[in-house]
């Protein structure tokens, strides 16, 4: 292989054409400035604290629903069931 200073790529060739692909060094990782002042950028972090959070109440309140909603569950199963015992009862009698 020929050393030349202005290539970007470096490309070892194997037997398999695809393989060369693979090997190839990354030239788009560096992060890129927005072109409007009201876009962020294409490469930048997310404010992983923010993310957390918000995601963590997410799951927060769906668990609270979840609980409220099989707790509701229960109460109108109960409901349910004491009616068709008092019925049951009244026809014994």
């Amino acid at each position: 292989m020929q050393k030349n200073s202005h290539r970007f790529v470096k490309i070892i060739l194997k037997k398999n054409d695809n393989f060369d692909l693979a090997l190839q060094k990354r030239r788009f990782c560096t992060p890129k400035e927005p072109l409007l002042p009201c876009k962020s950028g294409s490469f930048t972090m997310r404010n992983n604290r923010f993310w957390n959070v918000l995601v963590m109440r997410l799951l927060h309140n769906s668990v609270v629903v979840e609980k409220y909603l099989h707790f509701y569950i229960l109460l109108s199963a109960h409901k349910t069931w004491s009616r068709l015992v008092s019925k049951v009862d009244e026809n014994r009698r």
